[in-house]
């Protein structure tokens, strides 16, 4: 009697300790499961977030002063890696604030992607800066003008109409507000207009210009 007794009370042990362990097991998966979700969230809302070329200026620039990187991509929840690729390309980064007019168009430029003739594009923008630095009114037709001029001395890309389209997206990424038809005197900004000259003459090394082709 007695030992069937101890061999039901055994029996009952052993299955409560299976029993335990299989809990242990489940709940381990479960929280496993929780975590990767937790993750897979926080990953897809750092995709969603995209800074402009302003804010990852402030960022590289918060870098200068000796601020901690980890502080700030929790802060701007971004990786880590993300300020890393902003530091790697500070040269490009810079040079596009450049050859954007105007504190708030700055702001809403958030990509680094260049124009499909960029070397037209960077030229037009060199005449325009020139111009705008003399005072000279500057209409959208004189625009479209010196765009064919440029492009017949660059003799880049093939045949080009300087389409109102073309010229609409060229002045959406420089920031140029609306040009009336009579022309408007621009505020020039001579120092942003240097830095992007310098930048220009090594586009024009680049591709082995000639002086008689990028002379505006």
């Amino acid at each position: 009697m007695y030992d069937e007794n101890f061999s039901e009370n055994d029996n009952s042990s052993e299955s409560l300790s299976a029993l335990f362990f299989h809990s242990i097991a489940i709940l381990s998966v479960v929280f496993r499961t929780l975590w990767c979700v937790h993750v897979f969230i926080m990953s897809a809302k750092r995709k969603h977030i995209t800074l402009s070329l302003s804010e990852k200026l402030a960022v590289l620039q918060r870098l200068d002063k000796g601020e901690s990187l980890q502080k700030i991509a929790k802060e701007l929840n971004v990786g880590v890696t993300t300020i890393k690729d902003w530091r790697k390309n500070r040269k490009d980064i810079e040079s596009h604030t450049m050859t954007i007019d105007g504190e708030n168009a700055l702001k809403n430029r958030k990509t680094l992607k260049k124009p499909k003739l960029e070397l037209l594009d960077s030229a037009l923008w060199m005449w325009f800066s020139q111009e705008r630095r003399k005072g000279t009114p500057i209409s959208g037709p004189i625009i479209k003008e010196k765009a064919i001029i440029l492009h017949k001395k660059l003799e880049v890309g093939s045949e080009f109409k300087a389409s109102e389209g073309w010229i609409d997206r060229w002045k959406t990424r420089h920031g140029i507000r609306f040009i009336s038809i009579c022309g408007e005197k621009l505020s020039a900004d001579a120092e942003a207009a240097n830095e992007f000259s310098v930048k220009f003459q090594e586009i024009v090394k680049e591709n082995e210009l000639l002086p008689c082709q990028v002379k505006p």
